[in-house]
């Protein structure tokens, strides 16, 4: 059944809509005729959200989900059917500078955001976002399935292991019992337009191509999950629908992520960036790169997802790149983005609506 027939006039509760995916997703969800409440630190200056004046189109609530009764008191007000917890420090050199900031709100928020579900009258289904990098990453070829160990080097992806054990423990010791579905969604390395954050790599080289200057690169040779902020979203709502149609509560995490052949590595990544923008400038690689530790290798195995819910990515790595140069050009030429950005959805889509 296509998504839209389930989503259609739902009430959903997003955390973190400020955010880049988050935004992305509340525009996905108005093509969808859904009634959103987005509650998130307010957004910073150059983002998607405020790129497209997602403001406009959702219940803005500004709050912070390391105050749990200000968080608690909004998801009562706006009754939800579904709450979608995708808040959090997201960044892993970040996470370095910041770590108590990084586990507080990404270990504790989580905590909130299920506590606050819980007291809610309809019982909402809870989708709480997490990471690939929630795993012990060994540095291996193999790819991480929904049963390999949690884990984590720096500060940001032991909050997302942890993230998954508090989940985990909400679900058994409270939301299954009382018939109510959790389930927790990793992602991979997700990439599209109007990601200004720092340290991202298809944000630093779209900010070099846009300046005519050639990007600087570390870690080239970093082997990612790329996937189009799209396809991640898509998996998202439909593992949510499937969770949604279950006769009782149940507890399910799956893997989010591209197919094999979007595994790249850093320096492939920004090679075929640069080609997609045109011109002569190509990646230059960082003398000195950091003594930071940030791992080389990681894959995903998203065969659970493909079996159970029938999902699988749309876009292969170089749409992946075109459809996120296509976004950042068309904003340097003045398009209106909210209207872009619904027309890269609504293509996206389109087979949805086709069929609804």
């Amino acid at each position: 059944m296509p998504l839209v027939n389930f989503y259609k006039y739902k009430k959903i509760f997003i955390t973190g809509h400020t955010g880049f995916k988050g935004s992305w997703l509340c525009h996905i969800l108005k093509t969808f005729d859904v009634e959103v409440t987005g509650f998130s630190l307010p957004a910073v200056e150059k983002c998607h959200f405020q790129s497209c004046a997602t403001k406009n189109i959702v219940n803005n609530v500004i709050g912070d989900i390391n105050r749990y009764a200000e968080l608690e008191a909004s998801m009562r007000l706006a009754d939800p059917d579904i709450v979608i917890h995708m808040a959090a420090q997201p960044l892993v050199r970040l996470s370095y500078d910041r770590p108590i900031e990084t586990m507080q709100t990404n270990i504790m928020g989580t905590a909130n955001v299920l506590a606050s579900a819980l007291k809610c009258s309809k019982k909402p289904l809870v989708a709480c976002i997490t990471s690939d990098k929630c795993y012990e990453n060994l540095e291996t070829d193999k790819p991480y399935k929904e049963t390999d160990r949690m884990g984590g080097h720096d500060p940001y992806s032991v909050s997302k292991g942890a993230a998954e054990l508090v989940a985990a423990s909400f679900a058994k010791s409270f939301f299954v019992p009382e018939k109510q579905s959790i389930l927790t969604l990793r992602g991979g390395n997700v990439v599209g337009g109007g990601d200004w954050s720092r340290d991202r790599i298809m944000t630093d080289v779209v900010n070099a191509l846009a300046d005519q200057t050639s990007p600087v690169i570390r870690n080239p040779s970093a082997i990612r999950p790329w996937q189009h902020v799209l396809d991640v979203l898509n998996g998202y709502l439909v593992a949510i629908e499937y969770m949604g149609r279950q006769q009782k509560g149940r507890f399910e995490q799956f893997n989010i992520g591209p197919k094999s052949n979007n595994e790249a590595s850093v320096g492939v990544l920004a090679a075929m960036a640069c080609s997609a923008w045109g011109g002569k400038l190509q990646p230059e690689i960082l003398e000195k790169p950091t003594d930071l530790h940030e791992a080389k290798l990681l894959k995903l195995d998203v065969s659970k997802a493909a079996k159970i819910l029938n999902w699988s990515p749309k876009y292969d790595l170089r749409r992946t790149v075109e459809k996120t140069i296509e976004w950042h050009k068309a904003e340097l030429a003045g398009s209106v983005m909210s209207e872009f950005t619904e027309s890269q959805i609504l293509e996206y889509f389109d087979g949805e609506r086709a069929n609804a």
